[in-house]
């Protein structure tokens, strides 16, 4: 009975203020109304409901702080389990709402009122919405239309100075666009230089070259000194000496199946130029003149 006469009196109450409200309207001055300290009627809920605070409740005019004080009761209702009264509640919000005025805020009100003018706003305004490559010639398109977007800049981050995507960028508007995307620029420092291992343009093959110490390359070349000697002399490209040098004796047997390979001196340079001869203590070589 209690929740009863209090969503009645809050029934009167919203009148109340809804014709007071109207009779401010149809006034040519509004004044503001004093604040008027009336206790809001909120039923006692069984649980703890919260408090509920709205920040800057000072600041809002007296048909908007009601409608807040309403809604919050809207809420205790609810969470005391009070569907009814909820409803009423609601229903009677929903129609006094309507007879508001909603003022749109100063500032929002300034932004909707900047607007671009002058000759440059004019020429925005004129330029097509869509941005494409156009050809010279009206009656044939541009090649360079049916290559993708995502190609395009893929080819501006592959370019290795700031000039020619500036030249690029100069062509129509999409290419402006396009050039804008910060992926192409990031290459670079502030001075232009690229950020890339790839910067020159010139490349040179490079030659793998084994130059291990004590163990040279190079080729061997023989020469017969007579019918059965044979000088060995050996070649380096990455040197300028010729070394070793060494002299072989082949013999053969009329008879036997069996050739006779021996060294018979083995000499190599030093660091100075010198010759050196090494001691020798390798057998004879033997091998076979029919091909097995």
């Amino acid at each position: 009975m209690n929740a009863q006469k209090d969503v009645d009196k809050e029934s009167l109450e919203l009148d109340r203020l809804s014709e007071a409200w109207g009779d401010e309207q149809r006034k040519p001055t509004c004044q503001p109304n004093p604040p008027q300290n009336e206790p809001s009627s909120v039923p006692t809920a069984t649980g703890n409901a919260p408090d509920y605070t709205v920040k800057g409740e000072a600041q809002l005019g007296h048909p908007l702080a009601r409608a807040v004080e309403i809604y919050h009761s809207i809420v205790q209702h609810q969470q005391a389990g009070l569907l009814d009264d909820t409803l009423g509640l609601i229903v009677r919000l929903s129609a006094w709402s309507q007879t508001l005025t909603v003022h749109t805020p100063q500032k929002k009100q300034q932004l909707q009122q900047l607007a671009a003018s002058g000759v440059l706003a004019n020429v925005i305004t004129d330029l097509p919405s869509n941005l494409t490559f156009a050809s010279d010639n009206k009656h044939e398109g541009a090649t360079l239309s049916l290559i993708p977007n995502e190609l395009l800049l893929r080819i501006l981050r592959s370019l290795s100075d700031t000039t020619t995507i500036e030249r690029f960028a100069a062509v129509c508007r999409k290419a402006r666009v396009l050039s804008l995307n910060p992926l192409p620029w990031r290459r670079f420092f502030a001075d232009g230089t690229v950020l890339s291992l790839l910067a020159v343009k010139i490349f040179h093959l490079s030659q793998a070259i084994f130059a291990h110490e004590g163990l040279p390359c190079g080729s061997l070349a023989t020469r017969w000194i007579s019918r059965s000697d044979i000088q060995l002399a050996f070649f380096s490209r990455s040197l300028s000496l010729q070394f070793p040098d060494a002299m072989l004796t082949l013999h053969s047997k009329p008879l036997g199946r069996w050739n006779k390979l021996e060294i018979i001196s083995y000499e190599a340079v030093d660091a100075e130029g010198e010759a050196v001869l090494f001691a020798l203590n390798y057998r004879p070589f033997w091998f076979s003149k029919v091909k097995s």
